[in-house]
């Protein structure tokens, strides 16, 4: 939920179709178990915090020239 003032901005990231894109040859059967078994993983987020970081530098970096 977003507050008065800010964007609300989510990531989603869609499993089904980046497995159809990066792993053409997966049947629909197993999309549905790689999907179920990433959502009962816990996700390491480093890298995606990392990359939003770097793209906070970059913008602070832009606007301040």
């Amino acid at each position: 939920m977003a507050t008065y003032g800010q964007p609300d901005r989510k990531l989603v990231i869609d499993i089904n179709k980046y497995l159809i894109e990066n792993h053409p040859m997966l049947t629909l059967r197993d999309r549905n178990a790689i999907g179920a078994y990433i959502l009962k993983s816990k996700l390491d987020l480093k890298s995606i915090h990392k990359q939003i970081d770097q793209h906070v530098k970059t913008y602070a970096t832009d606007t301040d020239e």
